[in-house]
């Protein structure tokens, strides 16, 4: 091994090695030779083998002794320190034990990496937490990253705070400018830049705030006249450059969207407001261009004007709000982005679902499954609310108005993500009658798949005494697509309201509730058995979220009556079977289901222009019911179903 001294083979060694022996040889290798090794060995061999055993291509070393070894071997000489030998250890834990990769890296007295790898898992709080005691000079870039991820979430409270600690006030006023936050961006320029550039007059940003509210609406000649205003106050304040900026906009959009009248009326106030601070040439050569219906084409001096006012226009973040083709497109992101969501759908004309649709994922991913799950609750999570009444309010009929919505076909995918997360949801609270009708409505307007359209309805069915033990019976079947033991708990107590004639399959439903809450809870469906469950279609692989729906004195309450059952021995604890040898409210494979109750279709049935179909005994129970006083729930049922399905064939009644 005398060769290994030359600096050729100190590099080749390691991975000749590796590439040739194996890595069962290789650990064999090491630790005997960790064992015998003298001090009177080559450097150069103590270096080999300490890289050897440090290498990440080794995954036996993760569990093992083998970073002990490279320790030791380092200890010894060769050009491998202990830091070196501490920062492999951490790379090879990162992914899978980053609280013992924090440890090796702080050995390695390298804690910057120790803090990056907490922001790249997105953990912001731990990595502020170590910068604080081991990096403070990575403070700025923590608190940094934590901004940017407050501001993609729309919270601009939690932004400003955390750029201010930064000492990045700037870059909040920028993002306010940016999004036309301007009585923000002035405050903030207040209170943390005062001697940064020229005063701002506190009747400036209100003016220019309104002017964006008008721009927002499509009231350009109102935005226009605001924002001259907001020039003349800027001009009598001393911010001559403020009252430039705010001319310059105010040109662009006379410009773009105003008529050849009140385009040369704003012409004329334009020049008056140039003039004022000292800029007559410019504002004789706007008026020449918006008098004339200058569209941006022609050269000279107006070209001139134009460049500048773009150029203006980007120094002040301005945010394009209504304006056409890639401008609106960059004025809606930047919005959406901000977390303005209410002011970038109230933009965004034909693209209003779109973005209804992301303001949806966007709560989604804000608001966990089970916040606000309350399943003897008559109300929703914060985030399925306001999910809910964005939705209804842009894409269906009522909210927009009788107008129709129409999703574009890039949006489809996105729309049928939006659907299955709702459908899950709000199956967690199925006594929250009133969010669950607003949820078939939604669901139907964002083209929702068949199935979901069906449990939904079975849902609501769940709310008409004349229907809802039928359709309780038949819900567990759509429990792949909606939470399984908030369903199983509603379908249990529903038939559990029968008295003795439901008390069997009661007892069956609540005590699968039961063995459904606890995976959930002990995150172990993969113990979950379906053998009892084989005579029924319901799905061997239930949806749950990451803890229970059904908790506290519901629980308490179920666990009770179904231990209290287990106890009669009157009770059979199986569930009835038919001449199929089927659950009575199972369907074979693809068979046709009544639409109302979820059952096998009988004989005499009443069909929808949709083709769908439902057992006639059971239509006629809702719609008589439907024309009662106290028939609000059948009537609702009725509705959805006619506006899902079309009108009922009547003459069968």
């Amino acid at each position: 091994m005398a060769y290994l001294g030359a600096g050729r083979g100190r590099q080749l060694f390691p991975s000749r090695c590796d590439r040739y022996l194996g890595t069962h040889k290789l650990e064999s290798l090491a630790v005997r030779l960790g064992e015998h090794i003298k001090p009177s060995v080559p450097d150069a061999v103590i270096t080999t083998l300490t890289v050897v055993i440090s290498s990440s291509h080794l995954h036996w070393l993760a569990g093992g002794s083998g970073w002990d070894i490279a320790m030791e071997l380092s200890e010894m000489g060769g050009g491998v320190s202990r830091r070196e030998v501490a920062r492999h250890e951490a790379a090879a834990l990162a992914d899978d034990q980053p609280e013992e990769a924090e440890a090796a890296f702080l050995r390695a007295a390298a804690p910057d990496d120790a803090v990056r790898m907490w922001l790249s898992k997105g953990h912001h709080q731990r990595a502020l937490t170590l910068a604080e005691q081991h990096a403070s000079h990575m403070m700025e870039e923590v608190l940094v990253e934590m901004a940017r991820a407050a501001a993609e979430r729309g919270d601009l409270v939690q932004f400003e705070a955390l750029m201010i600690r930064a000492n990045r006030p700037r870059d909040v006023v920028q993002h306010y400018k940016d999004i036309e936050l301007w009585e923000e961006a002035s405050r903030v320029a207040r209170e943390y830049l005062p001697d940064s550039a020229e005063p701002v007059p506190a009747t400036v940003p209100p003016l220019l705030q309104r002017a964006a509210d008008h721009a927002d609406r499509g009231e350009w000649w109102e935005a226009v006249e605001l924002l001259c205003a907001a020039s003349a106050a800027g001009a009598a304040g001393g911010a001559a450059r403020l009252a430039e900026r705010a001319a310059l906009r105010a040109a662009r959009l006379a410009r773009d969207h105003l008529n050849a009248d009140r385009r040369r009326h704003a012409a004329d106030m334009l020049y008056e407001r140039f003039a004022a601070i000292g800029q007559s040439d410019v504002g004789d050569q706007l008026r020449a261009a918006l008098a004339g219906g200058f569209t941006g084409n022609e050269g000279g001096d107006a070209g001139h004007v134009e460049s500048e006012e773009e150029e203006m226009g980007e120094a002040a973040g301005d945010a394009n709000v209504g304006e056409l083709g890639d401008g609106e497109s960059g004025s809606l992101e930047r919005l959406a982005r901000a977390g303005q969501w209410e002011r970038c759908l109230a933009q965004a004309g034909p693209r209003a679902p779109h973005y209804a649709l992301r303001y949806a994922v966007h709560l989604f991913q804000v608001h966990p499954r089970t916040e606000g799950v309350q399943i003897d609750g008559d109300d929703v999570g914060e985030g399925l609310a306001v999910a809910l009444d964005v939705l209804r309010r842009v894409l269906s009929a009522e909210g927009a108005g009788d107008a129709e919505v129409r999703l574009l076909g890039a949006d489809v995918p996105l729309a049928r993500s939006v659907c299955g997360e709702l459908s899950a949801r709000i199956s967690a609270t199925p006594y929250a009658y009133a969010r669950l009708r607003d949820a078939c409505k939604v669901l139907f307007a964002a083209g929702a798949e068949e199935r979901m359209l069906q449990a939904v309805t079975l849902l609501s069915a769940l709310h008409v005494p004349q229907v809802s033990s039928r359709a309780a019976r038949a819900l567990p079947r759509y429990t792949d697509i909606i939470v399984a033991d908030a369903v199983l708990y509603a379908a249990g107590r529903a038939i559990r309201d029968e008295g003795a004639a439901g008390t069997r399959e009661a007892f069956v439903f609540l005590n699968r509730c039961l063995d459904l809450v606890e995976a959930a809870d002990e995150d172990s469906h993969h113990l979950l058995d379906h053998t009892d469950f084989e005579c029924t279609d319901w799905p061997s692989k239930p949806l749950l979220f990451e803890s229970a729906c059904v908790r506290g004195t519901a629980l308490d309450e179920t666990r009770e009556w179904v231990l209290a059952v287990s106890m009669d021995q009157s009770v059979e604890q199986t569930l009835p079977v038919d001449d199929r040898g089927l659950y009575a409210a199972s369907v074979s494979g693809e068979a046709p289901h009544c639409v109302l109750t979820g059952y096998p279709l009988g004989e005499r049935v009443v069909t929808f222009a949709n083709g769908r179909c439902a057992n006639r005994e059971w239509w006629s129970r809702v719609w008589n019911a439907a024309r009662a006083p106290d028939g609000d729930g059948a009537a609702d049922l009725i509705a959805f179903i006619t506006l899902w399905c079309g009108p009922a064939d009547y003459r069968a009644l």
